[in-house]
Formats: structure tokens, sequence, C-alpha cells
């Protein structure tokens, strides 16, 4: 005869954890302002605010310069976002998470006088199949000094006969110019 196990459920609240946990960033480099979704330049001369849409849903991606009111919507998304600027603050990757199975990539290039409130952005790159199921992208690393961004793209491919999702698993890593005339 089978004896059921006793479940125990436990239940947590945020006054039951220490007050450092409360304090700790999500990553070492993580500060509190891109916690709640400010990612400013390297060069201290943008701001990418990144803020809840209507009704509370999706997010909204901004971009501003510091010495500025002018501010410039740049994307909008069902689900979560993510942003990135690249070392020398000329480009921002927006990953959009538009399902917990997909994300995507779009790169910004910001330039001209953030001062005097001249500056523009414009989309430079775009991961292909935006609505592509099972597959995300994320930024590996920026290559400034080549004018490129490297990508990886993790998705599924389940050739006929193949029903082991985990085998199916591919991951690609491409390197991307982003340094147009």
């Amino acid at each position: 005869m089978k004896m059921a196990l006793p479940r125990v459920v436990v239940f947590l609240s945020l006054a039951m954890l220490p007050a450092t946990w409360l304090e700790t960033p999500l990553h070492a480099e993580e500060t509190k302002e891109e916690r709640q979704g400010v990612k400013i330049s390297p060069s201290n001369a943008f701001v990418c605010s990144i803020e809840s849409g209507q009704g509370g849903y999706g997010n909204v991606v901004t971009l501003k310069a510091l010495s500025g009111s002018r501010s410039v919507e740049i994307h909008r998304s069902d689900r979560w976002v993510e942003a990135s600027w690249s070392p020398d603050s000329r480009w921002l990757l927006v990953t959009d998470h538009w399902d917990g199975h997909g994300a995507n990539i779009r790169v910004y290039e910001v330039s001209g006088n953030h001062a005097a409130a001249e500056w523009k952005v414009r989309e430079v790159y775009a991961t292909p199949g935006p609505t592509q199921y099972d597959c995300k992208w994320s930024l590996v690393e920026w290559k400034p000094e080549n004018g490129s961004v490297r990508l990886k793209c993790d998705y599924l491919s389940l050739p006929d006969g193949v029903v082991d999702a985990k085998a199916a698993r591919v991951s690609k890593t491409w390197e991307i110019p982003l340094d147009y005339p």
C-alpha cells in the first residue's frame, strides 16, 4: 500500500526577507535606477526610460537628452522590454520580450547635439521574424571599434522525426554591422 506524503505549502512575504535582500541588485552591475526602468547612457548625455504601458500592460520606451525636455517614444511592447547602451553611447539596443517564448531586438542610433536639443534617433536594425515562436534573441557584446554588435538567437528546430525539444535547441551568433554611412 502506498502512503500519500503530506504536501507542505510555504508562504513568504517581503517582511520575512532580510532587509539587505531588498537592496541587493539583480545583477552586480545593475543599479536601483536601472531596476526602475531608467538607463543613463555611458556619456551621461541621454536617458532611456522604460515605463508601464496604458492600463499597466506592456512597456513604452522613451528617449530624451538629460539636458533637455524633449522626449521621443521609440518603442512600444505588449509585454516587457530591456535596454542596453553601447559603451560609446551611440546605439541603444531594445530587447522586446513579446512572449515568454520569444524575444526580438531593435537597435537605434542616437546622434546629434544633445545640449542644443538637435539630436535624432533612428532604427538601424531589427532582428528577422518579429513573431517567430520560440526564438529568443539576446545581446552577446557590443563591438563599437568595429561599428557592430554581436547577437545570439536561441531557437527550436524540429526537423521531421525529431520530438525531443531539448535536443532540437539551436543557438547561433551573428555579428551585425551598424556603422552605415
